[in-house]
């Protein structure tokens, strides 16, 4: 099996596959397995604008239905989609790319990349209150059983989340 590890090490022929950089709570290095099939790996590329939030996690819960991500599970994982799609509309620079995995113990990898941080917020962030945004990133860091950023080279950085299989929903 080839795994990517978060010191960004990658094993086997695929060296453009992204790595990751995280730290686990159990303090070792976090591996995300190749997807198996490539079913089981999805790409999308999304326009840099406020509707592809909603169409991301239309694409998302499509993809997961076909994997048997179902219930809770499957609200969490739309939920992660739908968080680091819109920081990357709001917070990041174009291009806007969704990618989805699921690897043998059916964890879902959910990665954005996006084009670096943009120069200035987003056109929602910049006409709301402070009260009513910034709380993306908690929000995934409480669904995901990891996650992290990565910054490649040319400026992208890809903000990613893995979430176990049988997540529950936020009111379980």
């Amino acid at each position: 099996m080839h795994v990517v590890t978060v010191l960004g090490h990658l094993t086997g022929p695929d060296r453009h596959a992204p790595a990751q950089h995280a730290r686990s709570e159990n303090d070792g290095p976090v591996r995300i397995p190749r997807p198996q099939l490539p079913s089981d790996s999805l790409t999308t590329e999304l326009a840099h604008r406020p509707k592809s939030v909603s169409e991301s996690r239309h694409y998302a819960a499509q993809a997961f239905r076909a994997w048997g991500v179902v219930d809770g599970w499957a609200e969490v994982a739309i939920l992660v989609v739908s968080e680091l799609v819109t920081n990357g509309i709001e917070h990041a620079l174009p291009p806007l790319v969704l990618r989805l995995h699921r690897d043998r113990s059916n964890r879902i990898w959910v990665g954005v990349t996006d084009g670096g941080i943009a120069p200035e917020p987003g056109a929602w962030t910049a006409t709301c209150r402070p009260e009513e945004h910034g709380r993306g990133l908690d929000i995934v860091a409480a669904l995901a059983e990891t996650h992290g950023i990565r910054a490649h080279h040319g400026g992208l950085t890809t903000h990613w989340a893995r979430i176990a299989p049988g997540a529950s929903s936020l009111g379980a």
